[in-house]
């Protein structure tokens, strides 16, 4: 069985994604990671998809009001990202 992992995060909690993906090496399954970072800087963007487990990095730079807004839509991006990746029939999805 292969996963495939959606997620979505901006700068203030990537040190989690990090984490989450380090943890996921140690379990030994078989997965990919689609991830939509927002405001994330463009070092660890590329850091990302130097990763050999990631799918897909799609990228949003955009102004919000506050954090709890941008939390708001990290959580609206990842539900997304699961409905858009039904296409992707070999994979059991999880959104994260």
């Amino acid at each position: 069985m292969k996963l495939l992992i959606n997620c979505a995060c901006n700068n203030h909690y990537f040190h989690y994604l990090e984490g989450f993906l380090s943890s996921m090496e140690k379990i030994g399954v078989d997965y990919m990671v689609r991830v939509k970072v927002i405001n994330v800087p463009s070092y660890k963007v590329n850091w990302l998809q130097s990763y050999d487990k990631i799918h897909q990095v799609l990228v949003t730079k955009r102004l919000f009001g506050s954090l709890e807004e941008e939390r708001g839509y990290c959580t609206n991006r990842c539900v997304s990202l699961l409905k858009t990746s039904f296409s992707l029939q070999e994979y059991t999805h999880y959104a994260y």
